[in-house]
């Protein structure tokens, strides 16, 4: 599950989380465990920057607990990791801001595949000059 969601004033938020149900694996049956994931973002310095927090696994839930069935053997384990981590980070942009219109970055795209197709048919251009030049010389050689 993922959930994004965006506010006013250059706000974001994101949460986001998993569950899996008991299962087996050989000789080991892991009881049911999860996660929940969230964070905030904030737009900073005119678009250039954003700073980030996020937590992960909020509610301490990644405990692994299980029981061990071999023959006549039983067992129960509990894993405790240190699975709650805070993150915060400050990313800064260099250059010009990109647009989020779909229309203009569709134009981009179709200007720059324009670009990039006249240079290719430059290359290949020049590529079949000097191979003909070539046959010429190979043919007049003989």
């Amino acid at each position: 599950m993922n959930n994004q969601f965006k506010f006013s004033k250059g706000w974001a938020a994101e949460m986001s989380g998993n569950y899996n149900t008991a299962f087996e694996d050989a000789q080991f049956i892991i009881y049911d465990l999860g996660q929940v994931t969230a964070g905030i973002a904030k737009q900073v310095l005119m678009g250039k920057g954003s700073l980030k927090l996020n937590v992960r696994d909020i509610f301490f839930s990644q405990t692994i607990v299980g029981d061990i069935r071999y023959q006549n053997i039983r067992g129960r384990f509990r894993r405790n990791r240190d699975s709650r981590v805070a993150n915060i980070s400050f990313t800064w942009r260099f250059g010009k801001n990109c647009s989020d219109n779909p229309k203009e970055i569709a134009a981009e795209a179709m200007l720059n595949k324009a670009k990039l197709e006249m240079v290719i048919n430059k290359i290949i251009a020049v590529k079949r000059e000097r191979m003909l030049y070539v046959g010429r010389w190979c043919s007049s050689a003989f």
